[in-house]
């Protein structure tokens, strides 16, 4: 089955609308997760979905009654020290589509995905340090968004990462031997188990 997700940034305690409309049916009822966020959506027009945030985090919108075809809504927290733009050891992917192959990542360099951008490709982290990958933006690749061994020192925060359907079995972050690092409030999509 498919899932859809959107995205976007808030700062703030301000209740933010949020809008999901389903165009692949007729919605009779809806509810947001995690129910510990105590929200209680709307249903408008026969197929939207109403209600509003207070918070980062991540919330799930569930129609009919149903766990089919659900969509998630990643509300992150406005990221201070986002570049807009690569410069002396920054690597800036900008809204739009980025076919970036195979990366050779740099040491102590941060390639930034913003808000927006699609980076099509994967980075090869083997034997550097001190790197980030981060932002609020889509990383596309059928199999290792990350591959090398014996990285050090490095984090990963914030994006989005899709591995659509493909015929090979492989890893989402393949680095072996690698220490001292930091995964964090990244969300992964694929249609295999995630490993």
């Amino acid at each position: 089955e498919s899932a859809s997700f959107t995205a976007f940034e808030m700062s703030g305690t301000s209740p933010v609308p949020v809008t999901v409309r389903f165009n692949d049916r007729t919605v009779t009822s809806a509810k947001v997760l995690p129910v510990r966020h105590s929200i209680t959506p709307t249903i408008s027009g026969g197929n939207t979905v109403n209600f509003s945030v207070t918070k980062p985090g991540k919330y799930i919108v569930m129609v009919n009654n149903t766990e089919v075809r659900p969509c998630h809504v990643f509300v992150h927290p406005i990221d201070p020290t986002a570049p807009t733009a690569s410069g002396t050891g920054v690597v800036y992917y900008g809204p739009g589509t980025h076919n970036i192959g195979t990366i050779a990542v740099a040491n102590n360099t941060t390639y930034y995905v913003a808000g927006g951008a699609r980076v099509i490709g994967n980075f090869n982290v083997a034997g550097k340090s001190g790197f980030k990958i981060k932002g609020r933006g889509i990383v596309q690749r059928a199999s290792n968004f990350l591959i090398g061994d014996v990285a050090t020192s490095f984090e990963i925060e914030g994006i989005t990462i899709i591995r659509p359907f493909d015929t090979t079995s492989d890893w989402t972050f393949k680095h072996r031997n690698s220490t001292n690092f930091t995964i964090d409030g990244v969300n992964v999509f694929t249609c295999q188990t995630t490993r």
